[in-house]
């Protein structure tokens, strides 16, 4: 063989040799893409028009349905610290995600926010205003809450008598488990803190349970979307929303209603319409008959990019939290509070597609969007 031929059979069986592994390489990389990204271009984007689905569902509204707080307006309570404390703080993060706010200003926080929304002198009381002691109570919490938010609600159902085996705290969002581990028996609850920390903390601590991933077998409709909701939904008689306040770069904000994404089978089926589509979620009756509470969690909130928040330079210590019974209301006021920030850095902030989803949810009478129909109260705690 001359070495024109060699030279040439080499050439070959390099071309071969590369193109097996073009094609290993992308066939790796389309594999490593998450399901629900194929899922959602091969369902999502062909979905009949969800905007058809929620204008027939509007004109056969029945006459009795009632907006959570009735023909009163809508109160929303934001209670902020001036001297908030931030323990393990990171010096490189402007918002302080990756610390965590002090549990006895917290407390103080959202202790008086529920004592001035139920017009109470004391904490108990104000949660027997919400809550009575036979209830079943399921706390539908944000992976991007501080853990600290959570301890004085459950100090608040506990201290009216229900039994801690009646409060359950729920997420999808778990920590996965090597292949070669043996899944935990309880159900850990990621918590956005420095290192590896779960919810479970505060449930062990009060003895309350955790759920997460336990889909009930019956179908819902969401639009033209067959779901399943997490079985906790129906088993409670009561249902806490705790959310983040906090921008998406899809959805624009990601607050109390598009916490519930959280909690139904196919999240990622309703991303190409969320305007819509998270108006007729929280309009399933497990969803809105049962909720009584919505609080956001507004100690370092995100004013651009997200969702994710570790280590963001778009986060604000704003020191607050924002606790109301109607959650259209307390995320209007949210997204006030995020667009208000927004003009102060020069951005957009006229967060259209937000203010689309509360329209829709109110047209469901699931809660007010109207600023006419809601009592915003501050409160600063840190004062004297």
């Amino acid at each position: 063989m001359d070495s024109t031929a060699k030279k040439s059979y080499l050439s070959r069986r390099k071309f071969i040799i590369l193109l097996f592994v073009g094609l290993g390489s992308l066939l790796a990389a389309i594999a490593a893409i998450p399901k629900r990204f194929f899922m959602w271009f091969i369902v999502g984007r062909r979905m009949p028009s969800e905007r058809e689905v929620l204008a027939k569902i509007v004109a056969e509204l029945p006459p009795e349905r009632r907006f959570p707080c009735g023909d009163e307006k809508a109160k929303v309570v934001v209670a902020r610290h001036s001297y908030l404390y931030w323990e393990q703080e990171s010096a490189t993060v402007p918002g302080g995600w990756m610390g965590r706010p002090d549990l006895t200003n917290v407390r103080c926080m959202l202790d008086s926010a529920l004592v001035n929304l139920t017009g109470t002198r004391a904490v108990p009381d104000a949660y027997r205003t919400l809550f009575s002691p036979d209830d079943r109570v399921a706390i539908k919490v944000l992976w991007t809450v501080h853990l600290p938010i959570l301890d004085p609600i459950l100090r608040g159902l506990l201290s009216i008598g229900i039994p801690p085996e009646n409060i359950c705290m729920m997420d999808f969002r778990q920590l996965a488990h090597p292949w070669y581990e043996k899944p935990p028996q309880e159900v850990r609850l990621l918590a956005r803190e420095p290192g590896e920390v779960y919810f479970n903390t505060y449930c062990r601590q009060y003895g309350v349970k955790t759920a997460g991933g336990d889909y009930s077998h019956r179908w819902e409709s969401v639009g033209s979307l067959q779901t399943q909701l997490e079985q906790k939904l129906y088993d409670c008689t009561a249902l806490i929303n705790v959310a983040t306040l906090k921008t998406h770069y899809l959805a624009e904000t990601t607050l109390c209603l598009k916490n519930l994404q959280g909690s139904h089978l196919k999240p990622y089926l309703l991303h190409a319409s969320l305007d819509v589509s998270l108006a007729l979620l929280n309009n399933l009756a497990p969803i809105r008959e049962k909720t009584r509470l919505a609080v956001l969690d507004a100690t370092a909130p995100l004013y651009d990019q997200g969702p994710q928040t570790n280590n963001s330079i778009s986060s604000w210590k704003y020191n607050g939290v924002i606790v109301g019974r109607d959650p259209v209301a307390v995320d209007t006021v949210g997204v006030s509070i995020i667009a208000d920030k927004r003009r102060e850095m020069g951005l957009d902030h006229t967060l259209p597609r937000s203010h689309d989803l509360l329209t829709n949810a109110e047209k469901l009478r699931l809660g007010r969007h109207d600023p006419a129909w809601i009592e915003r109260i501050d409160i600063d705690c840190g004062q004297a």
